[in-house]
């Protein structure tokens, strides 16, 4: 009788179809890879290393080599570091190895996580690729999950795919010769699934719990803080408010040195702002706190927003952090306010900088 393809050894077999199988089972690898599920935040669930043990069963060992090759260089591409993937594809030839000498997969990765995947992990993660808790234990916990459901994954597939290349030392899942061997070689493989998706179904629940938790608490952290800061610029903006509304002279600033006074007791009155100017409808700068040097005359903010904004609205602005320039280079927030005369016309702007430094020891603080 001639024989199908499905019962050709793999001598037998053409090398067309062998590569054929091979380069399948290798793409199908690198997408339960690439495209692996997302169980936790920062986790997913891994796939390739099943392509590579019904490789390893059903068309030998040489072109399942290739597949984990294959499998693994997409993890590494795809984590951007090598020890996961190498980590992954060394747990897949210790359970080969030990699946085509008939002994139980599902012991054999146990043990290689027991003994040298979760210990070597926990060193790697908290020594040279750094991960921060809880993700690590995460990380320790999910990383023989996923292998048990790989396992379980490919034992499946191999009860379900056509038999193929026999070996003198192995010949796929072993024959079952006994109810006994059935129920304890079989279905505890079958029955392990169920409960493997239990734990990760409570493992997610309690992730999703605490992530939601955690978000709460930021945004209520973040609603404090920027109460806090919001409290700080007000008072700001209520200094400099009152500030401007008392220059109403026409012929404002008539005298720079009174304004100079009033600039410097505010400021230091307030223990709010880190500098503070006033500048005429021009942009120039004719008072400052604390002083500038000489040549304050030739100084202007005419560009700058906290300036041109006042005039044009003629109303009170808070500007987005920028670069300060005369008084140095620090980060600040301007607060400014228009200064109207009398008849209503704009004749200038006072002008407070806080620094960004300050606003950031109010959350140290908080």
């Amino acid at each position: 009788m001639r024989r199908t393809h499905s019962t050709l050894t793999a001598a037998e077999r053409p090398w067309q179809q062998t590569l054929g199988l091979t380069l399948l089972l290798g793409a199908l690898a690198v997408g339960g890879d690439w495209f692996a599920p997302t169980i936790f935040v920062t986790h997913s669930l891994v796939l390739g290393v099943v392509f590579y043990w019904i490789a390893l069963h059903r068309i030998g060992p040489m072109p399942a080599l290739l597949v984990l090759v294959m499998s693994t260089g997409a993890l590494i591409f795809k984590w951007g570091q090598i020890f996961s993937g190498l980590l992954i594809a060394l747990e897949g030839l210790a359970v080969g190895w030990a699946w085509r000498r008939r002994h139980s997969p599902l012991l054999a990765d146990v043990l290689f996580w027991l003994v040298i995947g979760t210990p070597v992990s926990w060193f790697v993660y908290r020594y040279v690729y750094p991960i921060p808790h809880p993700s690590i234990e995460i990380a320790l916990a999910l990383q023989p999950i996923n292998g048990l459901i790989a396992v379980w994954i490919a034992y499946v597939a191999l009860e379900f795919l056509p038999q193929g290349a026999k070996h003198s030392h192995e010949a796929g899942p072993p024959p079952y010769q006994s109810t006994r061997d059935l129920l304890l070689k079989r279905y505890a493989i079958f029955g392990t699934f169920p409960l493997l998706i239990v734990v990760l179904v409570i493992a997610h629940k309690s992730e999703q719990r605490w992530v939601s938790d955690a978000k709460e608490s930021l945004t209520f952290q973040a609603g404090h803080l920027a109460g806090l800061i919001g409290r700080q610029v007000a008072s700001g903006m209520a200094i400099v408010r009152e500030l401007a509304a008392g220059q109403r002279e026409e012929t404002w600033p008539s005298s720079a040195d009174r304004l100079a006074d009033q600039l410097n007791l505010t400021r230091s009155g307030s223990d709010i702002f880190l500098t503070m100017l006033g500048a005429d409808k021009t942009g120039r700068i004719i008072a400052a706190s604390p002083s500038f040097a000489q040549g304050l005359g030739a100084m202007s903010v005419s560009d700058r927003g906290y300036f041109a904004i006042p005039m044009q609205t003629g109303r009170s602005f808070v500007s987005e952090v920028f670069q300060g320039r005369g008084f140095g280079t620090d980060l600040l927030v301007a607060i400014s306010a228009p200064v109207i005369s009398q008849s209503g016309e704009r004749i200038g702007v006072v002008e407070g900088s806080i620094g960004v430094d300050a606003l950031a020891g109010i959350i140290r603080a908080n």
